[in-house]
């Protein structure tokens, strides 16, 4: 199967060593299931879609949120480490 072109940002990433951080919620990160289509998703993204060897992935559990003032509860993406 033919590799994907990678984006200009993509080939950075992958060229420049840095580590990539993914939050997510408590459902996706304990079902087995949805966490490997995560993965899947992220592999594609770095550009390479049978793996993420080449990178290092830090999966974290969303920890800041947010309420708004009707009262409903969002997390609040961060940014960087």
């Amino acid at each position: 199967m033919p590799q994907p072109k990678l984006e200009e940002a993509q080939a950075r990433l992958l060229a420049t060593g840095r580590t990539v951080r993914v939050t997510l919620p408590a459902r996706a990160a304990f079902n087995i299931d949805e966490f490997t289509k995560i993965t899947r998703q992220l592999a594609e993204r770095l550009g390479c879609s049978p793996c993420i060897s080449g990178a290092a992935c830090w999966f974290v559990l969303e920890n800041d949120y947010l309420v708004d003032p009707a009262g409903k509860l969002e997390p609040v993406s961060g940014g960087g480490f």
